[in-house]
């Protein structure tokens, strides 16, 4: 794995080679190793190695290239076989998802050269590359994202009938503004709607009525993904959400944005309540919290019934197929 990973917080990419690092770990089918000259395969994100971490241009040419010496130079040189399969594991671009441009997109698309093989985690996130008009190899594959289900999972299958107060929890670890915290401080000014917020707010934004409840560690934020009526999430062009996926795992029914990959998680509303901005308007509002209300059992029951779709086991699984793939 071509990535460090951080064991507090940090964002999707961490959580992902995080989850990835722990299942391989205890996987007698995989052999992780720390110099990438040993590997079969070489995972990256593709613009950094780690939290802040850039990765550069130099080391990923010679990782690519099909030579006899390790990476960085040893001295003396080590002789070593011939090298892995480079994976890039892609989730979108920071200009699409943040709105602002950032060089890391750039380093990615100069980066693709090298790949011989791409993960995409939607059909969103494959979009925005084939749009961009990135040349891709011919290996790829969309596999969708997972949450650890050791620490994200129902609490109880049954549950009691929403009755009184409508408890929604909403997820951030980003501030930036298309992650809807604006709908999120409107949601909780609704009657009978109680808003609680896990991770990060942008400093100086009005929270109206949310009860900001601060950075988790994972099993604290199941314990709260578990004790919501539904998961608000008014995100906007998120390729593959992290979060989505563990309160989906945690048996918490999302009311979502239509909004780049939340759809196809949610398959169209099977897993989900819907909804699109010209929503919050004052009495589209009010219709879309009592559909949620009515729908709500429903919804619940159709994710327990397919909750394995939700775990980092599939995604793990799919991980591995797509592996072997490149080694045949």
């Amino acid at each position: 794995m071509l990535y460090e990973v951080q064991g507090s917080p940090w964002g999707g990419v961490n959580s992902f080679f995080r989850n990835l690092k722990k299942y391989a770990e205890d996987d007698n089918r995989i052999h992780l190793v720390n110099s990438s000259h040993e590997a079969d395969i070489i995972l990256t994100a593709g613009n950094y190695i780690g939290p802040g971490k850039k990765l550069s241009l130099a080391h990923l040419w010679w990782l690519s290239k099909r030579r006899d010496f390790s990476w960085p130079f040893p001295f003396p040189y080590l002789q070593t076989r011939e090298r892995g399969k480079l994976v890039f594991r892609l989730d979108g671009l920071r200009e699409v998802y943040t709105g602002l441009r950032n060089p890391s997109d750039s380093r990615l698309i100069r980066n693709l050269r090298f790949a011989d093989g791409i993960v995409f985690q939607s059909n969103f996130s494959k979009d925005i590359f084939e749009k961009r008009g990135v040349i891709a190899p011919r290996q790829q594959s969309i596999i969708t994202n997972g949450a650890d289900e050791n620490i994200f999972f129902p609490k109880n299958l049954c549950k009691s009938p929403i009755d009184g107060e409508l408890v929604l929890i909403s997820s951030s670890w980003s501030t930036n503004s298309l992650k809807g915290f604006r709908e999120i401080a409107r949601i909780s000014e609704e009657e009978d709607v109680r808003v609680r917020h896990i991770g990060r707010w942008p400093d100086g934004f009005p929270s109206s009525n949310v009860a900001r409840l601060g950075v988790m560690e994972p099993r604290e934020m199941a314990t709260t993904l578990q004790q919501g009526d539904f998961f608000f999430f008014p995100s906007r062009n998120e390729a593959c959400s992290n979060v989505l996926y563990e309160a989906l795992a945690c048996a918490l029914p999302p009311i979502y944005l239509e909004s780049g990959g939340n759809s196809q998680i949610c398959e169209d509303g099977k897993f989900g309540i819907p909804f699109r901005e010209a929503d919050f308007e004052k009495e589209r509002l009010e219709q879309l919290l009592l559909k949620a209300r009515e729908q709500h059992d429903n919804i619940r029951s159709n994710i327990i019934e397919d909750l394995d779709r939700f775990t980092f086991k599939r995604c793990y699984e799919d991980y591995l197929r797509f592996f072997e793939s490149m080694l045949v």
